[in-house]
């Protein structure tokens, strides 16, 4: 199968209200949970890494990694924002983009390869993850739909764009309901990955 250009996005800009603190550089596993996720991504797989973010902090682990590093001014928490900066500083001639959520801390590398590997057999689709019918990220969404990611209404997620194409939906199932868990609360992070 032929292996084409992928990019990624890092939605990295929330306010953690639930969380009561700053998330995303919370220690996990004795790093910043930001860190887990990038840690995970396997290299080779994407083209461009975008991280979109309103901490600095976060920003420079980024670019420790080599992705590229964007900053997000916004302070209406709008998640549309995100995914448009995001998708504004991917590469152009990219097939694909990769939306993560930056609290998912016990997400695989073979589980994003795996999730590479489906979009690659058929470029058009959007690519989910799943787990016994519950959906999770990252999402790999084709090309043609960037145009309307870029479009999304104030406080839009990318889930509107995949209700207006089901017929383009694909799943990859993971074993492992954890690694679709995300932080929203400061005591997930009592859950073991291998609860």
């Amino acid at each position: 199968m032929e292996k084409v250009k992928l990019s990624a996005v890092v939605m990295a800009s929330g306010h953690s209200k639930r969380f009561k603190g700053d998330k995303l550089t919370a220690i996990v596993d004795g790093v910043p949970m930001i860190e887990k996720l990038f840690m995970a991504i396997p290299e080779g797989i994407f083209d461009v890494v975008a991280v979109v973010s309103r901490d600095e902090r976060i920003l420079d682990i980024a670019r420790g990694y080599g992705y590229r590093a964007v900053f997000n001014d916004d302070k209406t928490d709008d998640t549309a924002i995100t995914i448009k900066l995001g998708v504004e500083n991917i590469d152009k001639d990219s097939k694909g983009c990769a939306f993560f959520v930056g609290d998912q801390p016990w997400l695989r590398g073979e589980t994003i390869t795996a999730l590479a590997e489906r979009f690659y057999e058929d470029t058009s689709r959007i690519c989910m993850l799943s787990h016994e019918g519950h959906k999770g990220n990252p999402v790999i969404f084709p090309a043609e739909l960037f145009g309307e990611l870029k479009t999304l209404l104030v406080n839009e997620q990318g889930k509107v764009v995949i209700r207006r194409h089901p017929e383009k939906v694909v799943y990859n199932e993971v074993e492992d309901a954890n690694e679709l868990r995300d932080i929203d609360y400061a005591s997930d992070l009592n859950i073991s990955a291998k609860a």
